[in-house]
């Protein structure tokens, strides 16, 4: 049976309902491999969220753009991924990451912000489905240790990376 309307508005996906039981084993034959993870915090970017929601827009696509230069010229292998005030990006290489990272300062600098972040090394998984996505992450958990520890704005290393 297909999908089902009801008073409230959506639909059931009675045959995915059903599956219910059989459990949902997504990590299931995934590998899980070591990445570098910083997570950098935009300073006063919740206010400007709340007080200047155009122009946080603007910000958002600057940040963007400036990603996009980094990966046409030299690492294409680090993902961006922004949460509200919040960056995290995810590298196989401490050089793209540690780049990636001061592209990001740089910009939220131009727009009068700062910020304050960290960067880690270690077991991470990212995995996509749908309209979901999973993130374990023992370097990104680390990373934001380290944000929470430095009082400063500046992107800190955690001791998991080795220079």
């Amino acid at each position: 049976m297909a999908d089902v309307p009801n008073d409230f508005g959506f639909e059931v996906d009675r045959e995915a309902l059903a599956r219910l039981p059989e459990g949902y084993r997504l990590f299931e034959n995934v590998p899980i491999e070591n990445r570098y993870v910083a997570f950098l915090d935009v300073l006063g970017f919740g206010a400007k969220v709340r007080n200047e929601f155009e122009r946080t827009l603007e910000l958002y696509q600057e940040l963007i753009d400036c990603m996009r230069i980094h990966e046409a010229i030299k690492t294409p292998d680090t993902q961006l991924q922004i949460y509200s005030d919040s960056v995290v990006l995810v590298s196989s290489k401490l050089s793209s990451i540690l780049q990636a990272s001061q592209m990001v300062q740089c910009t939220m600098l131009q727009a009068n912000c700062l910020v304050r972040g960290g960067v880690a090394y270690g077991r991470h998984l990212d995995l996509k489905n749908d309209v979901h996505t999973y993130i374990i992450s023992e370097a990104l958990v680390n990373a934001v240790a380290t944000e929470k520890d430095i009082r400063f704005p500046c992107v800190a290393l955690h001791n998991s990376i080795r220079i």
